[in-house]
């Protein structure tokens, strides 16, 4: 049975992948790793305050990029071996993504999904809510990856790349997307769209004949879908109005943080004025400070103030508006919680030590979970407001379109107080009535309890005379009756420390309350009329509680309140994703890495001394030759029938494989020692082979011969014991 030259060749390449282009393959992993990055810049916002923040960060970057990386590297590796099959490669995929998970991100994957859902942003770059963005990267490269290589259509390449993005912009609302990322995503895919139709223009590889297919429309979608993209990301954000929130994922599910402390602050305000309740506290700070916050209360019924927010699981970074103001840093030392379910700082809080606490991003409050206890020492980085007086003047407080049917019954005693005054010289004249009026402070062991409509009229009609709980109370449903957004914050109010640092006890319990305006924001009024105590200083009433006038750090320094201070850097960041994305970066150098170490094989082969393994090492190098040019023999393929298959396979080399044939033959069975002379004509044969080979293959074929790698023993038709 005689085989013609056709035969051979189609026997040659009768499997696709053989004949594909080493362009083809490197070209489809690349674009499937890019494909993966879609779920990464989408899941972004909810790792910073921006987007941008978290693509800059080390921590999140290098770990989400090097899951699509390395899912996109071994799907290069498996596609060049052209003997393993499709479903092969794609279980190296998932088992490689997997590890990379294991030792890389290790945390349990199965719960990122709940806790992504269930925190908010920023989230911390680390555990299960990291492993989920990795694992959708690297899902969306693979599920990119398998049909582009097969040859299949490049729509079923974006299905689970969209739905990642999909998720991750719906986890990031609140952070926002990049802007890029819409027509980043749509020039994706008119990349895969070209991709696609270049794979197909050469037909032949379903047994079809080749034709050339029309490029307009090709060209007309790439653009519609670029300039669709574009317009998209930076034209609607605009036309939507100011107002408008966007679909955040985390309202379909009930957060699951539950405070530790369930009573109102402001209800235990007696038991601790009175030294009911011990709490002892230490507090470092880096500059002087004269009011710790606690509580904010917002809501009010006309008998409580309690908490209105929904408290999320946070990381230590904490969300918050970017006013300006001082960044104090706040180390806090707990030796007697008592009933203290909050967390004290000096202003809002921006960053804290402790993660998996509960946060209101309305307020800025931290609570200490139901299912574990209060910190004992933690460090607090918040941010409190510059005000300046004068500014106040000319700034003009929010009022509340809806009137507080609560407070409306003391509109007519605030407008008694304030006159015809308005905004800030109203409030102003509002704290002023409490506390320069005449009103006192109670400091009896007996306080008054106690904060509703029935206490304000009794404080304002009869007694004249109560604590911080009362007079912030009044002071805040009066402003509230005017119509302003007022709300009561619980804190402590330490007396001077020494080097910045304050013992606090349960005694120094205080209240005021805030109003927000439309430049400065949430600013404080005392209505408190103070009596000089414990080394207290007496303060204006509506002072925005700034550092002593003789503060020595604000004389070294007095530019420093001018603006606003960066908050510190995050600590040292671990060096593992550097060392991650570099061996990833080296695995991406395997087609380059492939040639040399062939080049290196062949040296060592041409090197050997003994003249008849020269003759065998040469029979092997024109055998590896006629395998990346597509002619692959096995193990028990004989010299006579590997030179008959080159032949017909490179009729240019048949004389040059005959020959070659003849000289193993010799080597390895007669009885006559093999020559020098003979080692190098063999080697001179070989040469000779392999050129007239190339010479038999297009340039693609030529490029796929140097990248594609060979594994295992090379074929040959006997191996004898000097072999």
């Amino acid at each position: 049975m005689t085989t013609s030259p056709e035969s051979a060749e189609a026997a040659g390449s009768a499997s696709p992948r053989l004949g594909r282009p080493v362009a083809f393959t490197m070209g489809g992993c690349l674009l499937a790793f890019v494909v993966g990055l879609l779920p990464v810049v989408a899941f972004a916002g909810a790792f910073g305050r921006t987007s941008a923040e978290a693509l800059t960060d080390p921590r999140y970057l290098p770990p989400t990029v090097g899951a699509a990386l390395a899912v996109a590297v071994t799907c290069l590796v498996t596609a060049l071996a052209t003997w393993l099959q499709p479903v092969t490669r794609l279980t190296a995929g998932v088992v490689v993504l997997a590890a990379y998970l294991a030792v890389v991100i290790p945390s349990n994957v199965l719960s990122g999904p709940h806790r992504l859902l269930t925190s908010i942003s920023p989230l911390e770059p680390h555990g299960a809510e990291l492993a989920t963005v990795a694992l959708l990267a690297g899902l969306a490269a693979l599920a990119a990856a398998e049909p582009i290589l097969r040859g299949r259509s490049v729509a079923w390449a974006l299905p689970v790349a969209l739905l990642g993005t999909a998720a991750g912009l719906s986890v990031s609302a609140g952070a926002g997307a990049a802007a890029w990322l819409g027509p980043g995503a749509a020039l994706i895919i008119a990349v895969l769209l070209l991709f696609g139709a270049w794979s197909r223009r050469d037909g032949s590889r379903r047994g079809e004949p080749a034709r050339r297919r029309p490029r307009f429309a090709l060209v007309a979608a790439t653009v519609i879908l670029v300039a669709t993209g574009s317009a998209t990301s930076l034209f609607l954000p605009q036309a939507l109005p100011p107002a408008s929130r966007p679909m955040d994922a985390r309202d379909l599910l009930p957060q699951p943080v539950e405070p530790r402390q369930a009573a109102s602050p402001l209800s235990q305000f007696p038991a601790l004025h009175a030294g009911r309740t011990r709490v002892r506290l230490t507090v470092t700070t880096d500059r002087p400070v004269t009011h710790l916050r606690y509580a904010t209360l917002s809501a009010f019924d006309g008998i409580y103030w309690t908490t209105s927010g929904t408290f999320w699981r946070a990381g230590t970074r904490l969300p918050g508006p970017d006013t300006a103001g001082r960044v104090v840093k706040d180390e806090v030392h707990v030796a007697e919680a008592g009933d203290l379910g909050l967390l004290v700082s000096s202003g809002r809080p921006a960053r804290v030590s402790v993660a998996g606490l509960g946060v209101d991003p309305d307020t800025g409050d931290l609570v200490s979970p139901a299912d574990r206890p209060l910190p004992r020492d933690y460090v607090v980085h918040s941010l409190v407001p510059a005000v300046d007086p004068a500014a106040l003047a000319a700034d003009t407080p929010i009022v509340k379109p809806e009137r507080d049917a609560a407070a409306g019954q003391f509109a007519d005693a605030a407008k008694k107080i304030t006159g015809d005054g308005s905004g800030y010289e109203a409030l102003r004249r509002l704290a002023d009535h409490f506390a320069k009026g005449v009103y006192t402070e109670h400091t009896g062991p007996r306080p008054p309890s106690g904060h509703g409509n029935w206490h304000i009229r009794r404080l304002m009609a009869e007694t004249r005379t109560g604590t911080a709980e009362q007079y912030a109370s009044a002071f805040a449903v009066l402003a509230r009756s005017l119509g302003y957004d007022v709300r009561v914050v619980v804190g402590f109010r330490p007396g001077k420390g020494r080097k910045n640092q304050y013992r606090i006890t349960e005694r120094d319990v205080d209240a005021w309350a805030e109003v927000r305006f439309t430049q400065a924001g949430w600013v404080a009024f005392d209505p408190t009329p103070r009596k000089e105590s414990k080394g207290r200083a007496e303060r204006s009433p509506d002072e925005e509680f700034p550092p002593p006038a003789d503060d020595d750090q604000q004389k070294r320094d007095p530019a420093r309140d001018a603006s606003a201070d960066p908050l510190p850097p995050n600590p040292d960041t671990p060096i593992w994703p550097w060392l991650l994305l570099a061996l990833s970066g080296l695995l991406m150098t395997v087609p380059v890495a492939v040639p040399m170490l062939k080049w290196f094989a062949r040296g060592r082969r041409r090197r050997t001394a003994d003249p008849q393994r020269r003759v065998a090492a040469a029979w092997r190098e024109m055998l590896a030759g006629y395998a990346d040019a597509g002619l692959l023999l096995s193990t028990a393929t004989t010299t006579g029938e590997a030179a008959r298959l080159a032949a017909i396979r490179f009729p240019d080399a048949a004389q040059a494989t005959g020959d070659l044939a003849g000289l193993v033959n010799e080597a390895m069975y007669a009885a006559a020692d093999v020559s020098h002379a003979e080692g190098e004509r063999a080697w001179a044969l070989a040469d000779e082979a392999r050129a007239q080979a190339r010479t038999a293959l297009s340039f693609r074929r030529k490029v796929a011969a140097a990248l594609r790698p060979r594994w295992g023993p090379l074929p040959i038709s006997r191996r004898p014991a000097r072999f």
